[in-house]
């Protein structure tokens, strides 16, 4: 379980120059997938996503890591918000 804090998300947009207003309350699609790579130790060279529901930021979240094809980013109350596949 992890916790993407307003720093964080902050510290992103910089780095990526993104001004969208959106993201001061819904953490970047991007950053979640990038994160989810770095912790589970992913090199995947295609994957499609697909953004189900918003992440909030400061929100808890945790990643399912399915049989080498498939992570599956999901909330405390376990609705997913994203689904990340291996090409």
């Amino acid at each position: 379980m992890m916790q993407i804090t307003p720093y964080e998300v902050k510290t992103y947009l910089q780095l990526i120059k993104d001004e969208n207003p959106i993201h001061n309350h819904i953490v970047p699609g991007q950053m979640i997938v990038q994160i989810v790579f770095a912790k589970l130790k992913l090199n995947w060279s295609a994957y499609k996503i697909k953004y189900i529901e918003s992440v909030e930021v400061s929100e808890f979240i945790h990643f399912e890591y399915i049989e080498n094809e498939k992570v599956i980013v999901s909330d405390l109350d376990k609705r997913v918000k994203i689904h990340i596949l291996k090409n």
